[in-house]
Order: structure tokens, then sequence, then C-alpha cells
């Protein structure tokens, strides 16, 4: 007997924040080329939190973080150089 190969089901996973945690994620939007710049600078504040895109193409971006470093996350994303805007409260992921 041959079994098939699971080939999944075609979607990308979705991430989404657990909504008891309303300070464990912040929405960012920004210009699509700066991504990689933000996950970069992310990284070398020892992944202080972490960087997903939504919406690639248009700019948005969720950036998880533990409700205890929240608040300096906010602070690197207030002096970020380049212009981006975050949106609080977060609307919905996937519209």
């Amino acid at each position: 007997m041959t079994q098939k190969r699971y080939r999944g089901n075609s979607r990308v996973s979705k991430i989404e924040p657990d909504p008891d945690l309303d300070r464990s994620h912040i929405l960012v939007l920004l210009p699509p080329d700066d991504i990689y710049f933000l996950n970069r600078l992310m990284e070398g504040y020892f992944h202080l939190a972490f960087v997903t895109p939504i919406k690639p193409k248009e700019g948005l971006v969720s950036i998880h973080t533990t409700p205890d470093t929240y608040a300096e996350v906010l602070d690197i994303l207030a002096h970020y150089p380049r212009p981006l805007k975050i949106i609080n409260p977060p609307g919905p992921f996937y519209s």
C-alpha cells in the first residue's frame, strides 16, 4: 500500500496575537524596502522582538514582543531613523 505525500493546505500560516495579551505585538506601517532594515535592527537588540511581515508589499508588519519588553520596543521605534507609522490599537490582520 502506497501512502500519498502530505502537501499541506497551500496556505500561509497565520500569526495572530493572543487577545489576552494586548501588549505583546505592535503593528507598524513602513516603506516596504525598510522591512529588512527593521528586522536586522531588532536582531541587533538581542532578539528583543520578532518582525513578521503581514502585507509586505504594503509595508505592514507585526512586531511580536513580550509584555515586559513592550515599552523598550516602542522606545526603539520612536527613535527609528526612517519614516514609520505605529498602528494602535491593531486592526484586523488579514483584511
